[in-house]
């Protein structure tokens, strides 16, 4: 199985009753992303995506959701730690890395790097080969439990992408690796 945990964007989102949270949102990152968990399908394999979201938490891309107009960029600090707990998002995390799986993508922006990745996870409590791919500072300064591949703007100018598109593409790129 491969498994795939990502932010949502919520600027952009198809704005038309409830849907499939992976189908939701129309960002180039996630519309990148979604290409890579579309071939891995096709050709059948299993692919989970979750979607941290602020307004439901961390939820399956299976899930059906109305559109909404939250996000956890310009949250101040405590309302966002506060919003992580009520709605059990590290639970959920911790639960979700436990299952087997043979590729791992964690594809997150600094807010959800912190979320995510700075929460003490122990290599045994990781069901699989995990990969973090994000942008930013912060990247550079968790360690532990799986691989980091931290993008910049040099990355984004050799690629010809918008570095806030590429976490998307090189998550595609992964996935069509594993499929090989």
């Amino acid at each position: 199985m491969i498994l795939v945990i990502t932010h949502s964007t919520t600027a952009q989102k198809r704005g038309a009753g409830d849907m499939k949270a992976e189908d939701l949102y129309l960002s180039q990152h996630h519309l990148n992303l979604m290409k890579g968990v579309r071939l891995a399908r096709e050709q059948g394999q299993t692919v989970q995506v979750w979607i941290v979201s602020p307004m439901y938490g961390l939820i399956s891309g299976e899930q059906f959701i109305a559109p909404y107009r939250l996000g956890f960029a310009g949250m101040d600090r405590q309302l966002k730690k506060h919003k992580i707990c009520v709605l059990g998002i590290e639970k959920t995390y911790r639960k979700i890395l436990s299952q087997r799986f043979s590729l791992g993508l964690v594809v997150c922006n600094e807010t959800h790097l912190t979320t995510l990745a700075t929460h003490t996870i122990h290599q045994d409590e990781v069901g699989g080969p995990l990969t973090y791919i994000c942008s930013g500072e912060r990247g550079k300064k968790v360690e532990g439990h799986a691989r980091f591949i931290v993008l910049t703007n040099e990355d984004s100018k050799k690629r010809g992408h918008a570095l806030k598109n590429m976490k998307g593409v090189v998550a595609s790129d992964l996935i069509k690796e594993h499929l090989a």
